[in-house]
């Protein structure tokens, strides 16, 4: 879920992030959650919902090649209409009890008058604040209470801007990499040592571009939506990535030297984004195979050492996330299906083992379990862990505990067995959710890491109040 909305009869209304699910609603007392929209022809996404007061319509984002577009939605028939004939209108607008439409444009919040009675969207919009912070799916981070017609808001400035490319050495000594700072996540560096996969934020959303460090240049990797989270097959080939602008599917991949065009991975029925909530594997009958939900977004991280197959996790829609395996031509394998969170599979220089992490325990530490299995697990960790990571020889097991990089000696041959783990270093890490922040050398010498310009704090909230007298006057 990425934005939804709370009706006056306790019924809410939610996006999923997958594209082409379109919009839910789901009791606030629970239940299962039922379709309402799903995306047409021409139209990859719905997202941002919000009731209207009568209780029978609802507003919300459209959005199709060219941008975002407002639309109305009539819950008695299930049908809706884009409205200002195409007008592309920034993500996640808001009907204000004002009158008017309020959305981000450009960084910034405008408002333009809106009639919700006939829908008309016919006047340009006029500027009401500079400098909002958007995520990097595009909502913007502002809200407001509409009895008290109060305003609370992130501004830009608080949010990380800029980050550096660094190199970590195994005593915690750190360079920058290239001289260009940008919004780096999840670098994965490259077989040979020479190219490094990052994902770079924008005001248009991310994009994987490849850092070659020989000539400290970068060049775009991909382009449109919004893609991230960078894989390196062994042999260095091609990349998988996440990308939530090609298809109602998250994982694709791509030649690294761009000879052809980006291919799905995942070849799933996209039946399985049914008139209610698709089933992953609970309460199913015996001998039935679970499936991909299609109800959230899935995460690559990493591929066998053969190259055949890739290692995911996805994001169910209760929050959790379970481990798949994903071979070329074939449907996906569940792994870890539970009800634990479980996530960041790493497979093994071997192959015969997937790193993970799982907060069974209550929480999140590093386990390694065999592939395909089955097997006893391992827990490596001994007072929490995140972000596993095999050096190349499979000799060490590196993983993060807050800003502490650990490393435990590990064996994985007649069976597995770890020393216990010790520090390596203690650095400041940038967070990372679905992916890791870092990487590590081919040589095992030094790591890859992104850094900060400024130390991490919590974004400060802005509040306006009276804000409503500034809408109907701006």
């Amino acid at each position: 879920m990425w934005s939804a909305t709370w009706g006056a009869n306790d019924t809410i209304m939610f996006a999923s992030t997958l594209p082409g699910s379109g919009l839910w609603t789901v009791s606030a007392n629970g239940g299962d959650p039922v379709q309402l929209t799903k995306p047409k022809s021409g139209e990859l996404q719905h997202a941002y919902p919000q009731w209207l007061a009568d209780g029978t319509r609802a507003l919300f984002s459209v959005r199709r090649e060219n941008g975002w577009h407002l639309a109305l939605l009539t819950l008695n028939t299930g049908g809706w209409q884009i409205l200002g004939n195409g007008r592309v209108i920034g993500e996640g607008a808001q009907y204000v009890p004002t009158g008017h439409l309020v959305y981000a444009q450009s960084g910034a919040l405008v408002a333009t008058p809106f009639n919700p009675s006939n829908a008309a969207l016919d006047q340009p919009p006029v500027p009401l604040l500079e400098r909002v912070e958007r995520s990097q799916f595009g909502a913007t981070y502002f809200a407001f209470a509409a009895d008290a017609g109060t305003l609370v808001y992130v501004p830009t400035n608080t949010m990380v801007t800029g980050r550096t490319l660094v190199r970590a050495d195994r005593d915690g000594r750190l360079t920058p990499l290239i001289d260009a700072r940008a919004a780096y996540e999840y670098p994965a560096v490259s077989r040979d040592g020479r190219r490094i996969a990052v994902t770079i934020e924008s005001e248009m959303g991310s994009d994987v571009w490849i850092v070659d460090l020989d000539r400290s240049t970068r060049v775009r990797f991909t382009s449109g939506g919004t893609s991230a989270f960078p894989v390196w097959t062994p042999d260095g080939s091609k990349l998988a990535f996440q990308s939530t602008g090609l298809g109602p599917w998250n994982l694709f991949s791509k030649p690294a030297d761009g000879s052809s065009e980006t291919q799905a991975i995942l070849q799933v029925d996209g039946s399985s984004s049914g008139s209610s909530w698709p089933n992953n594997g609970t309460a199913l009958l015996p001998g039935t195979l679970p499936t991909l939900s299609g109800a959230g977004p899935q995460f690559p991280t990493s591929w066998a050492p053969d190259g055949s197959t890739l290692a995911f996790h996805e994001r169910k829609p209760d929050g959790e996330r379970d481990i798949w395996t994903v071979a070329a031509g074939s449907a996906p394998v569940p792994f870890l299906l539970t009800p634990f969170d479980e996530r960041l599979p790493r497979f093994s220089p071997d192959g015969k083992w997937i790193a993970y992490v799982s907060d069974e325990s209550g929480r999140d530490d590093v386990y390694v379990q065999p592939y395909p299995g089955p097997g006893s697990k391992w827990l490596v960790s001994t007072d929490g862990g995140t972000d596993p990571l095999w050096s190349r020889d499979g000799r060490e097991l590196f993983f993060r505990r807050g800003d502490s990089l650990m490393v435990a000696s590990v064996r994985t041959t007649g069976g597995f067995s770890a020393d216990r783990p010790r520090v390596l270093f203690e650095t400041r890490f940038d967070p990372g959710d679905n992916g890791l922040n870092y990487d590590v050398s081919p040589d095992g010498r030094w790591f890859v890491m992104t850094r900060s310009d400024r130390e991490p704090g919590p974004a400060l909230l802005h509040v306006v109040l009276n804000w409503f007298s500034e809408v109907k006057t701006p």
